[in-house]
């Protein structure tokens, strides 16, 4: 393959950049300092784009800077920063090192010149994402760009990125963010998106298989829930590609418990079932995750049903891809798959993790010590599973064909503790933010964006109930603030030193 050497230290701007590269017919682009490309092993870096569309090295450089403030209104583990020293998928490249395929720049679009050179770089990297590419931060040049000035986008970029890839909404928050840290910035928020068709770069996807997917031990916790988890358990023997073993661990109360409904599993050898007399969502996983007995799991909910073909497209993507977690599509019982938006009907890197729908390595989930317990009794936890994947450099697809059916049961389950959603309050009184979110905030994020991520938390509860349950919610909020501090404050104490 031809590539191009683009020395980034004589780029003057991005339309610089965007004329280099339009007018190369090299099929790869590296840009580079000068003493990068001392370094830099043709052979080896075009091998690895055999499963990448890009590779980066702007972490080392101070990445995790790159347009940091958007984790002030936004929970999106993307946003955040995997560890340096360990290759990962970030997005948050630079022009110290940045390597990319030719076509990737013709189907996506150019650098966007409304933006910095250096967040132009990064926000093309994201759109790579974002059109199902393929991103790598590699570590190999840590020691070589040692001593480089520190990356840092500005604030005019950080807000226009917002523009584009979240909402006005956010930008204009992180404007009077901006604003309180006495940062006038009121740069025009029209629309900055590129003229550019929905493209889907299959980046993920390999054209011949690269690992063979073995059997597999589903993971049902339940709670209260005999009417639903029989049709759960039957879905997913009906597969083409069915379980090895189903273990269930079952939290009901022991006067209400129905083990007959069990029994005809046991009996063929299908199933083992373990009873918890403490209630925990994690712990049941985490109890699970230590019996089994395959290299591979597959996370299921008790009120859920596989649809045809679901096993068979969790195997697929595990096995003509690189992911260490392929996580599924949940629809209500009267969807169809027109209701999967456009935009998730490719696989891409994911920014959600469905523990009741997701298939991994029992390897991959005992590397961040399984689910984490604070999240027992409240809502988040898959998504805090799904973030310390994230932060251990693991690549987590989303399976847009990896359907189940999910029945959300009003009764058992989550229920039980009185928790819905992560934007829902328990009570007129109750803690807001729940605990467990204000958990993530405090043990993800400085103490610089708590008050913007409550903010937004409460901007986000509007949707959920009506205007004068709102008026009293924010009527009540000191004290429905001070109770999920303080709450959070008794699971930083107990938790924090058991998962890090």
């Amino acid at each position: 393959m031809d590539l191009l050497w683009i020395n980034s230290e004589t780029v003057v701007n991005v339309n610089d950049l965007n004329e280099r590269v339009k007018n190369s017919n090299a099929n790869i682009i590296c840009l580079a300092v000068s003493k990068v490309w001392q370094h830099f092993s043709t052979q080896a870096i075009t091998d690895q784009l055999t499963y990448f569309d890009a590779i980066h090295a702007g972490l080392a450089v101070g990445g995790e800077k790159l347009f940091e403030e958007l984790s002030a209104v936004s929970l999106n583990w993307n946003f955040l920063s995997p560890d340096k020293n360990t290759d990962n998928y970030s997005w948050k490249a630079s022009e110290h090192f940045f390597v990319f395929k030719k076509d990737v720049f013709d189907k996506i679009g150019c650098f966007n010149n409304v933006f910095s050179l250096t967040a132009s770089i990064a926000e093309f990297s994201y759109r790579i994402l974002r059109n199902g590419g393929l991103v790598k931060y590699s570590s190999d040049f840590c020691e070589i760009l040692s001593g480089c000035s520190q990356l840092k986008t500005s604030c005019d970029d950080v807000i226009k990125f917002a523009a584009i890839h979240l909402s006005t909404a956010h930008a204009r928050l992180i404007q009077f963010y901006f604003l309180l840290k006495l940062k006038i910035v009121f740069p025009s928020l029209r629309n900055f998106r590129l003229k550019e068709n929905s493209v889907n770069l299959n980046g993920i996807i390999l054209d011949t298989p690269i690992r063979s997917v073995s059997q597999y031990t589903a993971i049902i916790p339940t709670i209260l829930r005999y009417d639903y988890i029989g049709k759960c358990i039957e879905s997913l023997l009906k597969q083409d590609y069915p379980p090895k073993e189903i273990i269930v661990v079952d939290q009901t109360p022991d006067g209400l418990r129905q083990p007959n409904c069990y029994e005809p599993y046991i009996q063929q050898g299908l199933m083992r079932v373990f009873y918890l007399d403490e209630p925990g969502q994690c712990t049941a996983r985490n109890v699970a995750i230590a019996e089994a007995k395959t290299e591979w799991l597959l996370f299921f909910e008790d009120d859920t049903e596989a649809w045809p073909g679901m096993m068979r497209a969790h195997k697929y993507l595990m096995e003509h891809s690189l992911a260490d977690v392929s996580t599924g599509v949940s629809l209500a019982p009267w969807k169809d798959e027109s209701y999967i938006p456009d935009r998730n009907r490719k696989y891409q890197l994911s920014d959600v993790l469905a523990t009741g729908n997701s298939f991994m390595k029992k390897q991959t989930a005992l590397a961040v010590n399984g689910l984490h317990p604070a999240f027992d009794k409240g809502p988040g936890a898959d998504d805090d599973f799904g973030r310390r994947l994230f932060l251990n450099g693991k690549l987590i697809v989303l399976n847009h064909k990896a359907i189940q059916t999910h029945h959300k049961a009003s009764v058992g389950g989550m229920r039980v503790h009185g928790a819905w959603w992560r934007i829902s309050s328990s009570s007129i009184i109750g803690a807001f933010p729940p605990v467990t979110q204000t958990f993530v905030i405090r043990n993800y994020y400085p103490a610089k964006f708590r008050l913007f991520h409550l903010i937004v938390f409460f901007i986000q509860a509007k949707k959920t109930i009506n205007f004068f349950q709102y008026l009293m919610m924010l009527f009540l909020a000191p004290l429905k603030v001070y109770k999920s501090l303080k709450g959070s404050s008794e699971l930083i104490r107990k938790f924090t030193p058991e998962c890090t």
